[in-house]
């Protein structure tokens, strides 16, 4: 089960955690699970023996936890379920804010962070009634004081924290075991990822390898987060964060609104693999993502720069023109309307609570707040700025141009003073006499 070979394993478990068991190298696989110690929604059902009709997935594996937790020492997952207990890493988790008192998760009120949380206890909440027909009809099976809306709640976050890539979803969706006794650092590369081996690949294995050496003794990381996810996310998914590395975030989510040349701009969106709905990561003290300017500059292309949108543009335009400012105007309107945007979400957010930080999960709240703001405000200086250096950008007709050799180092054309001896003015007074 534990990666190494010869006679010494590099990583066993010890005080709930993973640690090294003897010095180990960057490459040496430090954990390997067999497909078969893996809880799946198939696994889940067969506990359940048919009782309840089709479920999401999730629900089939809350459900089972719930069992496997009142079981005790008599469940074969009975350390497993003592470290989700613990929060995960040897107890040293802070837990999901689902599964926080109200006085600490009131910590995130205004927040993100605490908007999600909110919509998923409601969410549960409708989940929760929505499976009491179904649990009514065996309650020898589903005793009512075992399964509670707090129990569920509690195992909807379990699932949470141990659905890991690529183990997250699809036909691979399962409970990795291991998780519960692996750290999270934000500055780590780890990754779990399957390895095959046998005939046609038959046998199969999920595995951790050391992104960096290791001492013995040293307990074992992994990323739960990496470029997928922002540290919020992480805790609110996992329950984990690393203080170390935390970098505050908030996942920005904007859409493409109807109207004018609508249709075009979908077709524009899906050749690149994108669609009308999108979320951008923004994070403290990095720099605003490309894609997020690229797509505000869509949503606003039309008038004088609405000829980009025709057929001949399509397969090239997100790369190789919304990735750069397109005009002045465009770009104008993107500084606007998207620092408006950000102006209203941080008018938004409560004053910090008073007190002091007391605990773990208050001071992670606090965190979570400072940096939502954080990253808020980065974005909105980084437009504000951008506003200011309207007239020192250089726009697509210009770069096109230049690429061209039309345009010398100052601007000015390389063709005579005549306009009709600009190749540019020729093609458009033929144009517009075949248009005539």
């Amino acid at each position: 089960m534990f990666g190494g070979g010869g006679e010494t394993p590099a990583a066993a478990p010890s005080g709930g955690r993973l640690v090294a068991c003897r010095d180990v190298s960057a490459g040496e696989e430090l954990l390997r699970l067999p497909a078969g110690a893996l809880v799946g929604p198939t696994e889940a059902e067969a506990a359940l023996g048919g009782r309840i009709p089709p479920l999401e997935p999730w629900v089939g594996l809350a459900l089972f936890l719930i069992r496997e937790r009142n079981r005790g020492r008599g469940s074969p997952l009975a350390d497993y379920i003592e470290e989700l207990d613990g929060a995960g890493a040897g107890g040293a988790g802070l837990g999901s804010p689902l599964t926080w008192s109200e006085a600490e998760a009131g910590r995130l009120a205004g927040t993100q962070a605490g908007g999600l949380c909110e919509g998923y206890r409601t969410f549960l909440e409708q989940q929760w009634a929505q499976l009491q027909p179904a649990l009514d009809a065996d309650r020898d099976f589903f005793p009512s004081d075992v399964f509670t809306l707090e129990a569920f709640r509690w195992a909807f976050a379990a699932v949470r924290s141990q659905l890991v890539p690529p183990c997250d979803g699809g036909v691979d969706m399962a409970l990795v075991p291991a998780a519960a006794l692996l750290g999270h650092s934000g500055r780590s590369a780890a990754r779990l990822s399957w390895k095959e081996k046998g005939l046609f690949g038959k046998e199969r294995a999920l595995c951790l390898d050391a992104d960096r050496p290791y001492r013995a003794g040293e307990p074992v990381e992994m990323n739960f987060g990496g470029e997928g996810k922002i540290d919020p996310q992480v805790l609110l998914d996992h329950g984990l964060w690393d203080r170390a590395s935390f970098c505050g975030g908030y996942a920005l989510q904007l859409n493409l609104p109807e109207g004018p040349s609508y249709e075009d701009k979908v077709d524009i969106l899906e050749l690149s693999g994108l669609g009308t709905y999108q979320t951008f990561l923004l994070r403290e003290g990095e720099p605003v993502p490309p894609e997020l300017v690229a797509f505000l500059r869509l949503v606003n292309l039309g008038g004088e720069d609405a000829w980009l949108l025709e057929p001949i543009f399509r397969e090239s335009l997100w790369k190789e023109v919304l990735m750069f400012p397109v005009s002045e105007e465009n770009e104008r309107v993107v500084c606007d309307s998207i620092t408006a945007h950000c102006r209203g979400l941080l008018s938004q957010y409560p004053p910090p609570p008073p007190g002091a930080r007391e605990g773990p999960r208050t001071e992670v709240a606090a965190c979570v707040a400072a940096g939502e703001l954080a990253a808020l405000q980065g974005a909105l200086d980084y437009f504000e700025g951008q506003r200011r250096r309207l007239p020192q950008l250089e726009y697509y007709q210009e770069r096109r141009l230049r690429s061209l050799n039309l345009l010398d180092d100052d601007g000015n054309s390389t063709y005579g003073s005549r306009p009709e001896d600009d190749p540019f003015f020729a093609a458009g007074q033929a144009l517009d006499k075949l248009q005539g």
